[in-house]
């Protein structure tokens, strides 16, 4: 059987005078994520020109995981 990876890319906009927060948020769920089982990667970067935007980055396994 030959698994094929499954991969999410976000946009995620924080809410007025929020950036922090979001960034927070998403940085401490970043280990819990990476150790799920079938968890390949999973990065979030934020946008040096829009402090609020952030991408989030997931790829596992296959759709499954």
């Amino acid at each position: 059987m030959t698994r094929t990876p499954a991969k999410t890319t976000a946009i995620l906009t924080a809410r007025p005078g929020k950036a922090a927060e979001l960034q927070a948020l998403l940085v401490g769920m970043a280990p819990h994520c990476r150790a799920e089982p079938g968890n390949l990667r999973w990065d979030v970067w934020g946008d040096p020109a829009q402090s609020e935007l952030f991408l989030l980055d997931e790829l596992y396994v296959d759709a499954a995981a």
